[in-house]
């Protein structure tokens, strides 16, 4: 069975507290007629404005991205039972994030998006202690890791509420899903410092990637949906709805 627990570096604030404003420039106003195809056919526009972050909309710097703590203890597997511990990660790469599908239901209050990330590299600290494929894992130090070619799908619903005259979407139930080409880690401090050991038991990790990704995949699904999910709240809590869909 997988835990995780994920930090980020995003203060919420009230949702009392919302502005009147329209989208921000670099978003166009999509009618419902044809919102997903206007959505994916600006999208380039739109992420290229969000990445360095908007204090006006509520919106983080998103690149680099900064997590504080992901904690992962995995118990589930015979072969694999890795308690890992990554602090200060900074994720670098997500400005070249691409849409490429988009599919909305305004009835259902539902929405889809797919992305594609070329590369992901994330940087930071860890902690590990365990086994992977029935080898013992354990020390601490430097990790570096690198994800190639991700696919993901974001889900998430929404409701209405209705403040001063006005509807806000409150955004709720996010989640994210992940595959991957690839991916390449680099634990250092492994073995008290034991490069020989270190070196060997990386090779194997990398041998074996998609074995590792089970454990690390869906918290760091988990990053990236909380990251999108910034991004769509920030703007929800100071654009109202009928500056959102025309």
């Amino acid at each position: 069975m997988l835990f995780f627990v994920l930090l980020s570096c995003l203060v919420v604030g009230s949702r009392a507290a919302s502005t009147d404003l329209p989208l921000p420039s670099y978003m166009k106003l999509c009618k419902k007629a044809d919102f997903d195809s206007c959505v994916l056919a600006n999208s380039a526009v739109a992420i290229k404005g969000l990445w360095n972050g908007d204090k006006k909309y509520k919106i983080p710097q998103i690149d680099p991205y900064k997590i504080i703590k992901v904690a992962i203890a995995d118990s589930g597997n015979k072969n694999i039972a890795l308690n890992l511990t990554f602090t200060d990660l900074v994720i670098h790469g997500l400005r070249s994030t691409k849409m490429v599908g988009s599919k909305t239901d305004f009835e259902k209050k539902h929405l889809e998006w797919d992305f594609e990330m070329p590369h992901l590299e994330f940087k930071g600290k860890q902690k590990t202690s365990g086994k992977f494929l029935l080898l013992p894992v354990q020390g601490e130090g430097p990790a570096n890791f690198e994800l190639d070619k991700l696919k993901a799908k974001y889900t998430i619903e929404w409701d209405l509420e209705t403040r001063k005259g006005k509807q806000w979407m409150k955004f709720r139930n996010g989640n994210f899903k992940t595959d991957l080409e690839g991916l390449t880690v680099d634990f250092q401090g492994l073995f008290n410092g034991d490069k020989a050991l270190g070196k060997n038991i990386n090779t194997v990790i990398n041998d074996n990637w998609r074995e590792l990704y089970v454990s690390v995949g869906p918290p760091f699904a988990k990053a990236m949906a909380t990251i999108v999910y910034q991004l769509i709240d920030g703007i929800s809590k100071v654009v109202p709805f009928e500056n959102m869909v025309g």
